[in-house]
């Protein structure tokens, strides 16, 4: 079981934010007004639900099959896109979900390459990925594209997290796991 909780950094306080107890993969769109989670039902179904964080309302959600497992999700702040680093029988697949056509769009999938750690701004994915055999950070611009490298380290990198043009990540090294930040260009 699980419960997620948000820590407020002016006064420290602890807020429990879902009391399901089953909730998994959490993810705050850019602005920080909306939760995604996902959540593994009885019926050996994937459900992923955006929620207000300001007053806990399910906004939406939608049920995915056994076989098309979410590993990282992200949502934009008005909780109509949905993003997901899938896992399919065949691919490990990035895929957008738009609420107001009711259509998905499968932005980059790979047969053997390993995809993870999802992240949202405003126009880009950032994700984790072995696409040049060693774990980097990427990008993929929403208006489409390939993604682009961002990175370059020995042993591999991981976490991306956005803060204006930096962009802050983990670093593995013969030292350990190392916080690392590097600026980028839009």
């Amino acid at each position: 079981h699980t419960r997620l909780c948000r820590l407020d950094l002016t006064n420290w306080k602890v807020k429990i934010i879902s009391s399901s107890g089953k909730d998994l993969l959490p993810a705050v769109s850019p602005h920080g007004n909306l939760l995604a989670v996902c959540s593994y039902e009885p019926d050996g179904t994937y459900q992923v639900r955006i929620q207000s964080l300001l007053n806990n309302q399910t906004l939406g959600w939608a049920t995915f099959p056994y076989h098309k497992q979410p590993v990282s999700i992200a949502v934009n702040n008005q909780g109509t896109l949905l993003f997901m680093i899938m896992q399919t029988p065949d691919a490990r697949q990035i895929v957008r979900f738009d609420a107001t056509t009711k259509s998905q769009e499968i932005l980059f999938s790979s047969p053997d390459k390993n995809i993870s750690n999802l992240m949202l701004t405003e126009d880009a994915l950032y994700f984790s990925a072995n696409l040049n055999g060693n774990d980097e950070i990427y990008r993929l611009q929403l208006s489409g594209g390939t993604p682009e490298c961002l990175t370059n380290t020995r042993f591999g990198a991981a976490f991306p997290v956005l803060h204006e043009d930096k962009l802050f990540f983990s670093d593995m090294t013969d030292q350990g796991y190392q916080l690392r930040q590097t600026t980028i260009q839009p």
